[in-house]
């Protein structure tokens, strides 16, 4: 791994956290966050004036293009099953869950009821989605669920 690294700061930090998760194990109890190696990402602003249509257009895209693939898995299923029959305030909230935390590890913690949900994202919204992560009907999610085109968008 050494090789692939050049010696930075970032990868040494990297390279020690990295250590550490192999010496230490995982404990589900306390996942592990690693250093923040990239950019800053800006902090999300609200979409203002967006028919109910384009933002649930907008939402089903978001939900399918996340940073890691379980959360795409999980989300695109979720937004697939509950987005058609979602209010303006449910839509806002499930806006606000996949777009505000910079970290998709966070948001699959919380969904994952690993570490507490924090209370701006702990609504009825999130609540949907942990119950819906238990798949308690045993349902085969291993792809994201086909797009649904409508002409009139």
């Amino acid at each position: 791994m050494s090789l692939l690294l050049k010696n930075t700061r970032k990868s040494q930090s990297l390279v020690r956290a990295l250590q550490c998760f192999y010496t230490r194990g995982y404990s589900s109890k306390h996942p592990i966050d690693f250093p923040d190696m990239g950019p800053s990402i800006p902090e999300y602003k609200d979409k203002e004036g967006e028919s109910d249509t384009v933002l649930r257009n907008r939402l089903t895209y978001q939900s399918r293009k996340r940073g890691m693939s379980e959360n795409g898995l999980l989300l695109a299923n979720f937004a697939s099953k509950h987005l058609t029959n979602f209010n303006r305030t449910e839509l806002n909230q499930f806006d606000r869950l996949i777009n505000k935390p910079s970290n998709d590890w966070d948001l699959f913690y919380w969904i994952m009821n690993k570490v507490d949900t924090p209370k701006d994202y702990d609504t009825p919204v999130m609540d949907m989605l942990k119950k819906f992560s238990q798949n308690e009907v045993m349902e085969a999610r291993y792809h994201q669920p086909a797009l649904k085109f409508d002409d009139k968008v």
